[in-house]
């Protein structure tokens, strides 16, 4: 079993010892409600899966502000080839739902579960930007960087019927719209308060040290040292791959004409 699996595992056994702790509620999206998901206006494309900013919502229009700065917020993606570990098209969550929140403030964690045979860390990127885009379809402000989320509604969303069982079918649709490999996925909402969503982002910290591991085993695999980086995406999936590559670079030209000039450093 591979480490990030062990992860999944991980989080799954969480999730079950929250659920024993917190209300909790379990929807499945009916295949046949799963409709191929709109295409993204052209004015709106999104660049990256760094946190664009999708949507925009001031604050005289909020109704609902989930995951601000001054609250926990947590949003992963774990993924595995094993789709046994994830429940195809099922909605769960902790807490209440977006239409059963009075108006205000509160902490949120987002968790996307993908699972498929072919799917590898390369597919991260365009998971992302079709998470964002599900959001954008549902007139939501939308903010991810760092592994935090960062959501605005207007009253009006709410009342035209939107919740988490219509955020996770523009989920599943979006992301199998665009991602092939995805066989199965799963998507986990928690509000309940933010002694729960902080213990979602403690356990972050250990599934981007599983993910930081396996990034320095590449990077000792074809003889470079990995540098500094919070980025919680690996190389392959952060959409500054390029500029990190030109970086990496420019630094072995620099260290070769300091050992040329100064001689090799002692270890």
């Amino acid at each position: 079993m591979g480490n990030l699996d062990s992860q999944i595992l991980s989080f799954l056994k969480l999730l079950s010892e929250l659920g024993s702790e917190t209300e909790f509620q379990k929807i499945q999206i009916e295949p046949q409600a799963l409709s191929p998901a709109p295409s993204p206006e052209p004015r709106k494309k999104l660049p990256s899966s760094s946190g664009p900013l999708v949507g925009f919502v001031p604050q005289s229009e909020i109704w609902l502000e989930l995951g601000p700065p001054t609250l926990p917020s947590i949003q992963l993606l774990l993924s595995t080839d094993d789709t046994a570990l994830v429940n195809k098209n099922q909605v769960t969550i902790l807490g209440d739902d977006l239409n059963q929140l009075p108006h205000g403030t509160y902490p949120f964690a987002q968790v996307i579960l993908v699972a498929g045979s072919r799917l590898t860390d390369r597919q991260d990127p365009t998971i992302f930007s079709r998470i964002a885009q599900a959001y954008q379809a549902n007139g939501c402000m939308y903010r991810a960087a760092q592994g935090r989320i960062w959501l605005r509604l207007r009253k009006g969303s709410i009342e035209s019927g939107f919740n988490f069982r219509a955020l996770g079918q523009a989920l599943f649709q979006s992301i199998s719209a665009q991602v092939p490999e995805v066989e199965a996925c799963e998507a986990v909402f928690i509000t309940s308060d933010p002694q729960t969503v902080a213990r979602i982002v403690a356990f972050s910290e250990g599934f981007y040290r599983a993910r930081r591991e396996i990034l320095k085993e590449r990077f000792s695999k074809i003889g470079q040292d990995i540098y500094e980086c919070r980025n919680p995406l690996d190389c392959e999936s952060c959409p500054d791959g390029p500029v990190c590559d030109l970086i990496k670079e420019t630094v072995q030209v620099i260290k070769k004409r300091r050992e040329d000039f100064f001689g090799k450093e002692k270890p």
